[in-house]
C-alpha cells in the first residue's frame, strides 16, 4: 500500500491522459520524460520504470511510497502513479532551471553566496528526510534540480529517490544496500562493497555526498575521485586559486561533513546551525565592501606570490608597491562609497577572511587615514 492516498491507475494507459514530450533524463532504475496534462495543460516530469517481474515492480513501488512520505518544499512531489504493460510510471513536477551538474559543466564553480543558497536548501531537504527515518544514498548534481534559471535566488528540488531507503525499522538503523555514485558515496559503503566491513552504514553516508558535493560546487571538481584511501585519510586540497576567495566558514563547513568516521561527520541538524548556513544572501553594506576589499586583497596577495620571487620585494613577503597601490585605491574607494555604514570590527573581519587575505591585511595596516573612515586597520 501507498503511504498515503494518491492518484493511483492500474491498466491505464498513461498516454490516455498526458502528451508524452522528449527524454529529459535517466534515473537510477528509469527514464524521464516531459509530459504535459491533456486535463489542465499542467507540465510535468513522468519517470517510466521497468516492472517486469514482482521485485522491480516493488522497488518501484517502494520509491514511491517513500517520496510520498516525505513532505517538503526543496523535495519533488509525487503527483500520480500508473501502471501499465510491465511498467511502473511516477507523475512528479517538472523543472524547468535544469539540474546543478548543468549549472557547473557552465561555469566551472559557482559563487559562494550561490552555493550556500543551494546548500542551504538541500540540508534542510535532508534534515526533513532523515527526521522520517530516510536516507536519499544518491546524493549528486544530476539529483538535485533547479525550479527556475534564476541563480540569484535559487529554488532547488532533491529528486530521484529510487536508491533511498526507509532505515528506521532496520536493526541498529543500519543498512547495507551497495548503492551510489562512486565519487560521491561514502568511504563506508565502499568498504561493505569491498568487504572489508560487515557492519552496515548509517544516514550519514548522505553527509558525506552533501559534502562532495558542496567542494564540487566551490571548484568545479570532486575532492576524492573514489579513491578510498584519500577518503580515509580526509585527504581534502583546498590549494586550488579558486579556494583564495573561499571563506573559512565554508571550509570548515566542508571538512565537517568530509570526516571518515561517519560519527564523526557533522548531522544535518548541526549542519542547519552552522556558520556558513547562517549567512544571508542580503549582506549589509559594510559586509558586502569587506567581501569586495577580501577578494581583491587574496588576488593581490596570490599574483604577487605567483609573478614575483622574495628577492624582488622589499619585505619577505610584502606585495609589491603597485600592487600596494592598488589596494589603497580600494580601500577608499570603499570608504568613500560606503562611508555612512558601521565599520567591520578587526576581529569579526579576520573571522571571515582567507589566510592569504590575513597575509595581505598586515600590509594594508600601513594605510594611513583618519580613523573614523577605516574599513581596515
Amino acid at each position: 500500500m501507498f503511504a498515503k492516498a494518491i492518484p493511483k491507475y492500474t491498466g491505464v494507459d498513461i498516454a490516455e491522459h498526458y502528451e508524452i514530450g522528449c527524454k529529459i533524463g535517466c534515473g537510477s532504475a528509469g527514464e524521464v520524460f516531459v509530459a504535459s496534462s491533456k486535463a489542465s495543460g499542467q507540465q510535468v516530469a513522468i519517470k517510466q520504470i521497468l516492472a517486469g517481474n514482482e521485485e522491480q515492480r516493488c522497488e518501484a513501488i517502494n520509491e514511491a511510497n517513500i517520496m510520498k512520505s516525505l513532505n517538503h518544499p526543496n523535495i519533488c512531489k509525487l503527483l500520480e502513479v500508473y501502471e501499465f504493460n510491465q511498467y511502473v510510471y511516477l507523475v512528479t513536477g517538472y523543472f524547468s532551471g535544469g539540474d546543478l551538474l548543468a549549472k557547473i559543466l557552465a561555469t566551472s564553480y559557482l559563487d559562494e553566496s550561490t552555493v550556500q543558497d543551494i546548500v542551504r536548501q538541500i540540508v534542510d531537504a535532508l534534515r526533513h528526510a532523515h527526521s522520517r527515518g530516510i536516507a536519499h544514498r544518491d546524493l549528486k548534481p544530476e539529483n538535485v534540480c533547479f525550479a527556475n534559471d534564476d541563480l540569484c535566488r535559487p529554488s532547488v528540488k532533491l529528486i530521484d529517490w529510487g536508491l533511498a531507503e526507509c532505515f528506521k525499522d532496520n536493526e541498529g538503523q543500519l543498512m547495507t544496500g551497495e548503492v551510489g555514485t562512486p565519487n560521491y558515496v561514502a568511504p563506508e559503503v565502499f568498504e561493505l562493497a569491498f568487504g572489508i566491513t560487515a557492519s552496515g552504514y548509517s544516514c550519514a553516508c548522505d553527509d558525506w555526498s552533501l559534502g562532495v558535493l558542496t567542494y564540487e560546487m566551490m571548484c568545479g571538481r570532486t575532492p576524492f575521485e573514489g579513491d578510498l584511501d584519500s577518503m580515509k585519510g580526509e585527504l581534502i586540497s583546498f590549494s586550488d586559486e579558486r579556494w583564495l576567495h573561499a571563506s573559512p566558514a565554508c571550509i570548515g563547513f566542508i571538512q565537517r561533513l568530509l570526516k571518515a568516521q561517519p560519527e564523526d561527520r557533522m548531522s544535518m541538524p548541526e549542519a542547519c546551525n552552522h556558520s556558513f548556513l547562517a549567512k544571508t544572501k542580503d549582506e549589509t553594506p559594510h559586509s558586502s565592501a569587506q567581501t569586495q576589499l577580501d577578494q581583491a586583497m587574496s588576488e593581490t596577495c596570490y599574483h604577487s606570490f605567483a609573478s614575483k620571487t622574495m628577492d624582488e620585494s622589499p619585505h619577505p613577503m610584502a606585495p609589491p608597491e603597485d600592487h600596494m597601490s592598488m589596494i589603497k585605491v580600494l580601500h577608499q574607494s570603499l570608504v568613500s562609497k560606503h562611508r555612512n555604514a558601521s565599520p567591520l570590527p578587526k576581529a569579526q573581519l579576520e573571522d571571515q577572511m582567507s589566510i592569504p587575505a590575513r597575509i595581505c591585511l598586515f600590509f594594508v595596516s600601513r594605510i594611513k587615514a583618519d580613523s573614523a573612515d577605516l574599513w581596515v586597520v
